[in-house]
């Protein structure tokens, strides 16, 4: 399912798949950060559960989850 049409039941999930897609491209929360375009603030409540991302956020984190 894409990341933006995930529902609030679905967060530990989501929060699996950002430290996976981190680990996957080798990247730091800072460096992600850079990549989505966000505060690494914003990269460290999203992966505590404790923010949702945008729908705008959500997708970009999608086309790096599946650039090759």
């Amino acid at each position: 399912m894409p990341l933006w049409e995930a529902h609030d039941g679905q967060v530990a999930e989501l929060k699996a798949r950002l430290k996976a897609m981190r680990a996957r491209l080798g990247v730091t929360q800072v460096e992600f950060a850079a990549l989505v375009g966000v505060n690494v603030s914003t990269v460290r409540a999203w992966e505590q559960g404790l923010r949702r991302a945008s729908p705008m956020a959500l997708r970009a984190i999608e086309r790096l989850e599946t650039a090759p």
